[in-house]
């Protein structure tokens, strides 16, 4: 019942707050003066009609275009036909499951959890380096951002992975400057159509092979996935919101975000690595800020988080963007874990931008489950639960690194 009322609130807001609502009442205003008193007796209720069937068919025309954009926009600016993006790129080392499921992922450098952790190394050679898109492609950049009109609208720095090597268990990470609009018009439009029907993709990534990290023309800013597990519960899995660039109404990781830089290179300030792990513990602070953990609300910070990485990889989806893997348990003993609603919607009642989070549904799996689960590139069915998670391949990708981490698993390479 309540999901109805809720659902009528939201149609009527869309109606008052349509472009065109104040001229249907001013017409109507106008309209019922000139029959009460001007004594038009001879004023024909179809025009009325006319004005108000016209409003509607727009309301309800624009109502139907803005549902089918938001659940087609996804497989329109990357395609979903993953068994061919894993023939396109058949010459790398693509991630596989079970030797039958191919992913298009490539593992760039993995541990065990019980491993001695990765000793990260920043390179801050290119700190001052800001990011340039492609020619042809900042011609389109408007054409390529029109991609994301049904997704969240809104700009911020981000972090560039420039390239990464890795020897034993040292892994540098040489990074750069960028946005998140150049992310949106090249990684995450990969398959949306130029104007004449080439793509980012076919122009510079078009395979058997992926660009290295150090030649690529893609932004590449660098994200993570974070699998935050609590005792006795399980892993945290989020449903995303349908607002979100990538990934729309799946299931996610506890956590998936961007690094946000907190330096000021201008200043000749360095993405440090103590900078580094502030910046993931403060996207997950901001992520999981509405859940409580024994009443008290999520904090953790960066010098918790150290040692809980124990991948990185790149997205072929997403023209091989680069991403990290962490795993963090909340302790050993069981856990009061809630989602705080009432403080979700009262946030979002006072400033829609700081309120926003990835999603509001959740779900916990345990390790067992996940062992257990049926997986295919796109999907993780739990068969104790009988119940399918759809998520992208990035996040069944991850979950099938996380089970790799944690045991040696058979089928997994």
């Amino acid at each position: 019942m309540r999901k109805n009322k809720k659902d009528k609130k939201t149609i009527l807001r869309q109606i008052i707050f349509d472009k065109n609502f104040p001229g249907f009442v001013a017409a109507s205003i106008v309209l019922f003066i000139a029959y009460k008193f001007m004594k038009v007796d001879s004023l024909d209720i179809s025009l009325f009609l006319s004005v108000f069937t016209l409003f509607v068919c727009n309301i309800l025309g624009r109502l139907i275009y803005n549902l089918y954009s938001n659940n087609k926009e996804d497989s329109i600016k990357l395609s979903t036909d993953y068994d061919g993006i894993c023939k396109r790129y058949k010459e790398e080392p693509l991630l596989t499951y079970n030797r039958n499921v191919k992913f298009p992922i490539i593992v760039l450098v993995k541990r065990k959890l019980k491993d001695k952790p990765f000793d990260i190394i920043m390179d801050h050679k290119n700190a001052a380096n800001v990011y340039s898109l492609p020619e042809q492609i900042e011609n389109r950049s408007e054409w390529l951002l029109d991609a994301h009109r049904c997704s969240y609208d809104y700009d911020s720095r981000t972090v560039r992975l420039d390239n990464l090597t890795h020897k034993d268990n040292k892994v540098i990470l040489t990074y750069s400057n960028t946005t998140y609009w150049d992310l949106l018009r090249t990684n995450r439009a990969m398959d949306y159509e130029w104007e004449n029907r080439k793509t980012n993709r076919n122009v510079y990534e078009p395979g058997p092979f992926i660009s290295p990290l150090e030649s690529s023309l893609m932004a590449n800013h660098i994200g993570f996935n974070a699998f935050i597990e609590f005792p006795e519960i399980g892993i945290l899995f989020v449903g995303r919101s349908n607002k979100l660039s990538v990934g729309k109404k799946t299931w996610g990781t506890s956590v998936s975000a961007k690094l946000s830089p907190k330096f000021d290179y201008k200043k000749g300030e360095h993405f440090t690595l103590d900078r580094f792990y502030d910046s993931i513990a403060e996207s997950i602070n901001r992520e999981l800020k509405y859940f409580t953990v024994n009443g008290q609300s999520i904090h953790l910070k960066g010098n918790q988080i150290k040692g809980s990485i124990f991948a990185f990889y790149r997205d072929l989806v997403e023209g091989g963007k680069p991403q990290f893997l962490l795993y963090y348990k909340f302790g050993n003993k069981k856990l009061d874990v809630k989602f705080n609603k009432d403080g979700y919607e009262s946030c979002l009642k006072q400033d829609k931008s700081t309120a926003m989070i990835d999603g509001t549904k959740y779900a916990f799996l345990t390790i067992d489950q996940l062992k257990q689960a049926y997986i295919t590139q796109d999907e993780i069915f739990i068969s104790g639960l009988k119940k399918k998670y759809k998520m992208t391949p990035s996040a069944v990708a991850s979950v099938v690194m996380l089970l790799g981490a944690m045991r040696k698993e058979r089928g997994i390479r």
